[in-house]
């Protein structure tokens, strides 16, 4: 099975749900429009996709023992499928099969109890080939590319073309072997602009007072981590509770004077 360019164009901005099952994380995209729905789903090593048209829909209504008989019906049952789906993404129940992934959305216990939503419904994903030569279509390779590391890929290029040349980060990045350093990745970017030994070298030279005073350099932006964070805010409650000592100290000696 391929993905569609349509389809594909259509789910490009859509957002991704990040839906966890035990160990493992699933990314899902979805739309649901008058008279069909798609669902796109990856755990960024297979793609799963399914269309959901009027026949599709038919056949997914009978695992539930409802009968569609005409398009109309169709809707009405499209119609609660989108909130049904919308209620229950994060609850969701993921079941890996062969050349299938199945997404069974269920009501919430609440709903049942006051027949809100009884509907339940699994959505039947389809396995994404992992190649094709067709141009109108969409493997699972492809798609992990034009969702996900092409995106990636343009904000790293964005970020390492607005460096300055003389940038201590950019010139670390210069030096790093291939093996170790990918612009498709995000995470080797965190880890440089984290790096406590990265220094700012400046060189100080006179200037004639004719000469136009440079611009001024950019502001290095520092990340600091969560540790990091939290000793600085410990340091600064000692600071506080030293100071507060200091403060009872003198005016219980003026007290005393007094």
């Amino acid at each position: 099975m391929l993905l569609d360019t349509l389809h594909n164009e259509k789910l490009l901005n859509v957002p991704w749900t990040i839906r966890r099952v035990e160990n493992k994380t699933f990314y899902i995209k979805y739309m649901f429009e008058e008279k069909e729905y798609v669902t796109l789903v990856t755990d960024l090593r297979l793609v799963w996709f399914e269309y959901g048209d009027f026949e599709r829909i038919q056949q997914n209504a009978r695992v539930q023992n409802i009968d569609i008989e005409s398009e109309k019906e169709a809707i009405a049952v499209l119609t609660r499928l989108k909130q049904l789906f919308i209620d229950s993404i994060s609850r969701c129940s993921i079941k890996k099969e062969v050349g299938k992934l199945k997404l069974h959305c269920k009501p919430s216990m609440s709903q049942i109890q006051n027949r809100i939503n009884t509907l339940s419904w699994i959505f039947n994903c389809e396995l994404l080939d992992p190649e094709t030569v067709n141009d109108n279509a969409l493997s699972g390779p492809q798609v992990i590319y034009e969702h996900f590391i092409q995106p990636s890929q343009t904000i790293v290029n964005h970020f390492t073309e607005n460096m300055s040349d003389d940038n201590q980060i950019k010139l670390k990045m210069a030096k790093a072997s291939a093996s170790m350093f990918s612009t498709t990745s995000l995470s080797y970017i965190s880890d440089l602009i984290n790096d406590k030994n990265i220094g700012t070298i400046a060189t100080a030279t006179p200037m004639s007072p004719d000469e136009p005073e440079p611009p001024s350099p950019k502001k290095e932006i520092s990340i600091i981590t969560d540790e990091e964070l939290k000793e600085r805010k410990r340091r600064e409650a000692q600071l506080l509770e030293q100071e507060e000592r200091k403060r009872l100290m003198a005016a219980s000696k003026k007290r005393r004077r007094l």
